[in-house]
């Protein structure tokens, strides 16, 4: 049975999430860090480095809307006289799991995607190594997005898998 004090435990899991997402984030865009890093590993595997970082920051907000959404509905069914069980539904210890496992997947998600696009523009013959910053922006939206609406690309790749098998089949 779930517990209200969970949505704290909640709530500093995202707060440290957003915190540690920015954090890196701007670690990462320092020059030195940068040219670091790229030295290290590349252009392109710093950058995807990047990317996993967006999409989790876009996770966090969306589980951050989630949980706040989540709570409204609670809050509202417990004021009623006689509260539907099937809707008051605190979270437990297993939900706190969950919003950080929805925060990672999201991330590797967004490389997930951020690959489908590499070789998109590897298949046009474009150079990755030297993309500009509107590609980089597009890129980072991509990720940020993907972070966000999770549910909506894991729906995506479902249907393009089955629509490869299908044609596959054929």
């Amino acid at each position: 049975m779930g517990d209200i004090k969970y949505y704290k435990h909640i709530t500093a899991l995202i707060m440290v999430s957003f915190v540690v997402n920015i954090s890196v984030l701007l670690i990462l865009n320092i020059t030195f860090t940068s040219q670091y890093l790229e030295g290290l590993y590349g252009i392109k595997k710093t950058f995807i480095i990047q990317l996993f970082f967006w999409s989790a920051l876009g996770a966090t907000i969306a589980c951050s809307l989630f949980m706040s959404e989540d709570k409204e509905i609670n809050e509202i069914e417990r004021a009623k006289h006689n509260p539907d069980p099937k809707i008051l539904r605190y979270p437990d210890v297993i939900d706190v799991f969950l919003y950080l496992q929805r925060i990672i997947t999201s991330g590797i998600l967004g490389v997930i995607g951020a690959s489908m696009l590499f070789a998109g523009l590897i298949f046009f013959e474009a150079q990755i190594e030297i993309l500009s910053i509107k590609h980089r922006m597009f890129f980072v939206i991509f990720c940020f997005l993907i972070g966000m609406y999770q549910r909506h690309f894991i729906a995506y790749l479902g249907k393009m898998f089955r629509k490869i098998i299908e044609d596959k089949n054929k």
